[in-house]
C-alpha cells in the first residue's frame, strides 16, 4: 500500500533520541542566535500574484513543515519563491512562537500571503517538560484549545486567510487535540497514518538521515494515485541545508529536481485546504 513507507519512516523517528534531536532542530531555541544575512535579500517587494489550486485525478500537495523564526529562513523563502515561479501553490506549516520577531521572514510571508496556505504546525514544536512526547502527543482538550488558539492568533496577525489546516509536530497528536481542532473549526488534518489528508510521501528519512530521490518520491505518488486522486508530500527546509546554512547543491538536486520531476508527470498542484472533504 502507498502509505506503508510513511509508517516505516515514523518508526525510525522513534529510535534512540531522535525526538530530542529533531525537536531541538526545529525549536525556537535556535532563533535567538541565528539570522541568515541573505534573508533580507530574498524578501519580495512586489505585489502578490495569486496561485490557484488545480484539482484533478492526480493532484499533488507539497506540505512544507517547520517554517519558523530565524532558522533555515533562506531555504524556506527560496522554496516558496521557486514554487511560485512554477505556478505551484504550497501549504506551509508554521511554528508560531517567536515568528513575529523575524522581520525578514514575516515581511516575506506577508508579501506571499495571497498564494500560500498557512497551516498551524503546533505552537512551539517543543516536547512538554523536555520529555520524548510530541508537543500535542498527550494534550487534553482544554490544553490543546489554549495552545492552538494562541497559535491561530499569531498566524492571523500576518495572514488574511482563515487557518483551517493542522499539522501536528512530529505528525502525532492526542484525541483531546483532535476534539479541540473540531471545536475550533479546522477542516483538514495532516498527520502520519491512514487519515484522509495524512502524508503519503516524504523527501527525507530522519531515522537514517537520508534524502529521498525525486524519482522515488514521484514513484510513491504514482502508487498512491492508484487508490487516491491526491498525493501529499512532506518536506522540510532543513533537508536542503547543511546545518543552519542553505545547501545549494542539495536544494537544486532534491527540491528543484522534485518540482521538475512532478512537472514531467503532468500532475496538478493544490493546497491542503482546497482538497475536497
Amino acid at each position: 500500500m502507498a502509505r506503508i513507507n510513511s509508517q516505516e519512516v515514523y518508526k525510525n523517528l522513534q529510535v534512540g533520541g531522535i525526538f530530542l534531536v529533531f525537536g531541538l532542530m526545529v525549536s525556537g531555541l535556535l532563533y535567538a542566535t541565528y539570522s541568515s544575512p541573505q534573508s533580507e535579500e530574498l524578501v519580495s517587494n512586489g505585489a502578490c500574484v495569486p496561485i490557484e489550486s488545480n484539482i484533478s485525478e492526480k493532484t499533488v500537495v507539497l506540505r512544507v513543515d517547520d517554517i519558523q523564526a530565524y532558522t533555515w529562513g533562506e531555504t524556506s523563502m527560496k522554496m516558496i519563491r521557486d514554487a511560485a515561479t512554477r505556478n505551484i501553490p504550497l501549504t506551509v506549516g508554521v511554528i508560531p512562537t517567536g515568528i513575529i520577531e523575524d522581520v525578514a521572514l514575516i515581511n516575506f510571508l506577508k508579501s506571499n500571503d495571497c498564494s500560500l496556505e498557512f497551516a498551524l504546525h503546533g505552537l512551539t514544536h517543543n516536547s512538554p517538560a523536555g520529555d520524548n512526547v510530541p508537543e500535542f502527543g498527550s494534550s487534553t482538550k482544554e490544553e490543546a484549545l489554549t495552545k492552538i488558539s494562541e497559535g491561530q492568533n499569531i498566524v492571523a496577525s500576518f495572514s488574511s486567510h482563515p487557518i483551517s489546516t493542522w499539522i501536528p509536530p512530529l505528525n502525532i497528536h492526542s484525541t483531546g487535540t483532535i476534539a479541540a481542532l473540531a471545536e475550533l473549526g479546522f477542516t483538514h488534518i495532516s498527520a502520519e497514518g491512514q487519515g484522509q489528508f495524512d502524508y503519503d510521501a516524504t523527501t527525507f528519512i530522519y531515522g537514517v538521515n537520508t534524502l529521498v530521490s525525486p524519482e522515488s518520491v514521484v514513484q510513491t505518488c504514482r502508487k498512491t494515485f492508484e487508490t487516491s486522486n491526491h498525493c501529499i508530500v512532506m518536506l522540510h527546509p532543513q533537508e536542503f541545508a547543511n546545518g543552519l546554512n542553505h545547501d545549494e547543491a542539495k536544494y537544486n538536486q532534491y527540491y528543484l529536481g522534485l518540482l521538475d520531476a512532478f512537472a514531467k508527470e503532468g500532475v496538478t498542484f493544490s493546497r491542503l485546504k482546497d482538497l475536497p472533504l
